[in-house]
């Protein structure tokens, strides 16, 4: 672990365990998360499904923050072939779970099989595709982008942005919002013609036009210092499709002598409430 993550793993943990003594430790805090679970749980595709359904008069955050609902039934049926994982950096209300800005995430999904209209079947092995972590999804300053072919079209690693909850999210302690459009990479999904690894089927040549690049996302549940927590990642692609990911969290483990300096930190503080008093 990294000394800037380590300190700001102290400083949770030191803030969480003093919050039971003191309301005034309530803070936004920030924390490296190890995602232990990842599968995608829906794919709602605008080409194969249909246009979203419109909102209607009095339409919930969620419908307005996508621009419709998705209609039921889907012609993409998606089987996770083992289970995924990552790493997610948040800074987070440490009295109400409140995730308020991503700071970096990246998700390693398993391999999966997507079966298009019943007929065309589409294998993406974990790792098969030019880079180790496909199929992938990330998003904030640890956004890597791509450039595999030269072209020119992805981002160098480090030059993403920190997304912050913003819009409809703001407020809402359960659900965080971030819209980036138009740009495509909030989150950012790997390319398909990239990391298929296997089609048969009538639909294979449209491989090349797919494309799961986000333009707005959310990220439903809380946080909090021990982990442990379920998420889920529901996105939006440039042509309006939505995929949605179950996110399983943990904390990163501390080291074993960061927790014998929490005594001495909290004899500190009690010290130091002594004296004012």
């Amino acid at each position: 672990m990294g000394t800037s993550v380590f300190r700001a793993t102290l400083v949770g943990v030191g803030a969480t365990l003093a919050f039971g003594a003191t309301a005034a430790s309530a803070a936004v805090v920030t924390t490296s998360f190890t995602i232990n679970s990842a599968t995608i749980a829906d794919l709602y595709s605008a080409t194969f499904d249909g246009p979203l359904v419109p909102c209607g008069g009095s339409p919930t955050p969620e419908c307005a923050f996508f621009s419709g609902n998705t209609p039921a039934g889907r012609a993409i049926s998606v089987t996770n072939l083992g289970t995924g994982d990552g790493v997610l950096n948040v800074d987070w209300d440490n009295a109400t779970g409140e995730i308020v800005q991503v700071n970096s995430m990246l998700i390693n999904l398993p391999s999966i099989s997507l079966v298009i209209a019943g007929a065309t079947t589409v294998t993406v092995t974990r790792g098969g595709g030019p880079m180790a972590n496909d199929p992938f999804i990330e998003s904030g300053t640890g956004t890597l982008g791509r450039d595999l072919d030269g072209a020119g079209g992805g981002l160098a690693l480090g030059q993403g942005t920190a997304d912050a909850d913003e819009g409809s999210g703001i407020g809402d302690v359960s659900i965080f919002r971030h819209d980036d459009a138009p740009n495509l990479d909030a989150p950012d999904f790997a390319v398909f013609n990239e990391i298929v690894d296997g089609c048969s089927g009538a639909l294979c040549g449209l491989i090349g036009i797919l494309s799961l690049d986000g333009v707005r996302y959310q990220l439903g549940g809380t946080v909090n210092a021990l982990g442990g927590d379920a998420l889920v990642l529901k996105a939006q692609s440039g042509n309006n499709s939505i995929y949605t990911v179950n996110l399983g969290t943990s904390a990163v483990p501390v080291p074993a002598a960061a927790w014998l300096m929490v005594p001495a930190i909290g004899a500190l503080a009690a010290r130091a409430r002594r004296r004012k008093a």
